[in-house]
């Protein structure tokens, strides 16, 4: 190695031990970067299912059957990642990375059961919830759904175990693999959907989704191996690090169900609303996913590390001062872009969109819906900053209740912006939602900040 090249490495070791603030922006950048890889395969799935699909009834058919999937995929992945993280970093900061490592695989264990259960629920579930997620449907589309929904079964396991060995990887601040991960089912589902879509229809997305998320479940696990941290699930006496990881779990699951239900609400209404209508409002809201998507993974991946350690040393100046520099950052770069965004609206969805199945009557329609969905995102941003750190301060039955009240808001929103815009009402009664969940968050960390650093002081003049 040559002078230059030790000069460069000895400078970037300087930047990444650096402040709390600095090692989460380098952390932002690495993931972002990173998801801006994985939503290009996004995008061109995306782009290939609307040229393919539009906003016909199969479309519709298949965005139901994945609906309840998806939401308890989600559901369970992120949960099980904010309730064990915080944890995993105590235990391996105070008892070393072994002890740590016992930990996940007796989680690990508990967590199969748990998904297998919950995979038998939702199989006897479905045919029940059916008729009300399509209450427009008609027979052949409800037995196309209910074919579509048995493909796409296994993607519950397998989401949620990608959640798992992802959570270990970050972390170890290991941001590369699990970041990066994604891009094998998105271009498995594009390629599926390219070589099968004239003959399968959309019974090939299902497929490649189903497939894709195998094969990334197969990438963690050698990237795991690959560094020696491989565990296998060991069943263990409930220990006081196990109990806490369980007592934060559920009450997150219940908390991100509730949050999550926002979307299975949102179709549901849609799709009494009429034919195409539950595509449309999906179609409207994947660029604001996208952006959204890209920062609050990059912005919660990067930041809950460094909370979990500022919680576990007690520094709560760090995280005063950590909360105010990145809301002001996130006000001054997403509220200038929502504005434009807003602007363009129309322009962005026929250019992204329109093609093929997907005509200019559906641009319009779209178009519209995006401009509400676009409102939501500093308020997304900065909520899902405070999620991070109320997990991180094991507070996530305040996270519990503060999803069931935005499940209440997000119905009552709805029903009343449906009766004055129609299908785009459900994308302003969403940014709605966000609003209220970012003010409710911000006074429930008030308390808990200040509670914490009563404590503190008390501890210190005793």
């Amino acid at each position: 190695m040559n002078e230059a090249q030790r000069t460069n490495l000895g400078r970037w070791e300087l930047i990444r031990q650096g402040s709390a603030n600095r090692r989460i922006l380098i952390g932002m950048l690495t993931v972002g970067g990173l998801h801006l890889i994985v939503s290009l395969a996004a995008v061109g799935k995306e782009l290939l299912i609307a040229h393919q699909f539009g906003t016909t009834d199969m479309m519709d058919a298949f965005l139901v059957a994945f609906l309840l999937p998806s939401l308890l995929m989600n559901t369970v992945k992120g949960s099980f990642e904010a309730a064990f993280i915080p944890e995993f970093i105590r235990v391996r900061e105070r008892e070393g990375a072994f002890k740590a490592g016992l930990l996940f695989s007796h989680i690990l264990s508990r967590y199969l059961v748990f998904l297998l259960v919950l995979s038998l629920v939702l199989f006897f579930l479905f045919p029940f919830v059916l008729p009300w997620l399509g209450s427009s449907f008609d027979v052949p589309k409800m037995e196309q759904t209910q074919s579509l929904f048995l493909i796409l079964m296994p993607t519950l396991v397998l989401g949620a175990l990608i959640g798992a060995w992802g959570s270990v990887l970050k972390a170890g601040e290991y941001f590369v693999p699990p970041s990066l991960s994604p891009a094998v089912t998105h271009l498995a589902a594009l390629g599926f959907i390219w070589l099968a879509g004239a003959i399968w229809g959309v019974r090939a997305l299902a497929t490649g989704l189903m497939i894709g998320l195998l094969l990334e479940a197969v990438f963690l696990m050698g990237c795991l191996k690959s560094r020696g941290d491989i565990y296998w699930p060991k069943w263990h006496h409930m220990d006081a690090s196990i109990k806490k990881v369980l007592r934060q779990y559920f009450p997150m699951i219940v908390g991100t169900f509730l949050m999550g239900s926002t979307l299975f609400v949102d179709q549901a209404m849609a799709a009494a609303i009429g034919s195409g209508s539950v595509s449309a409002l999906h179609y409207g809201s994947k660029v604001v996913l996208f952006i959204a998507g890209l920062s609050s993974i990059a912005l919660g991946t990067s930041i809950f590390p460094h909370f979990s350690k500022m919680v576990a040393l007690e520094d709560w100046k760090s995280i005063r001062h950590t909360l105010k520099t990145y809301a002001r950052l996130i006000l001054l770069v997403t509220v200038p872009l929502t504005s434009v965004l807003i602007y363009f609206s129309q322009g962005i969805i026929q250019i992204v969109f329109e093609r093929g199945a997907f005509t200019s009557l559906d641009t319009r329609l779209v178009g519209e819906i995006q401009v509400f969905y676009l409102l939501q995102i500093p308020f997304y941003l900065i909520g899902i900053m405070g999620v991070r750190l109320l997990s991180a301060l094991s507070k996530n039955q305040v996270l519990m209740v503060i999803g069931g009240i935005n499940l209440l808001v997000n119905i009552v929103g709805n029903y009343i912006c449906i009766q004055y815009l129609g299908v785009a009402g459900i994308g302003l009664s969403t940014s709605i939602v966000y609003l209220v969940s970012m003010i409710l968050i911000y006074f429930a960390l008030k308390r808990q900040l200040e509670k914490r650093e009563r404590l503190s002081e008390v501890r210190l003049g005793q």
